[in-house]
């Protein structure tokens, strides 16, 4: 019982670091025209890494807590 409920806090952990790197004042940090990042302006870079970034820990995640529960 106690490895799901720490699941869930770490579920939850990855999903408002997404919505605040995405979805708040961070944000206006990576609002620049000029620096392209893989060929795109930052700003549209940043809107794709972060996502992308937390659902790759999350499946990291998911295969170590899986090790571990066997």
């Amino acid at each position: 019982m106690k490895n799901n409920t720490k699941a869930k806090r770490i579920v939850i952990v990855l999903i408002v670091l997404s919505i605040c790197m995405t979805a708040s004042p961070i944000v206006m940090l990576a609002n620049k025209v000029r620096p392209f990042a893989l060929g795109v302006p930052f700003f549209f870079f940043w809107n794709l890494f972060w996502p992308t970034m937390l659902f790759i820990l999350s499946i990291v995640y998911i295969k170590v807590a899986e090790e571990k529960s066997e």
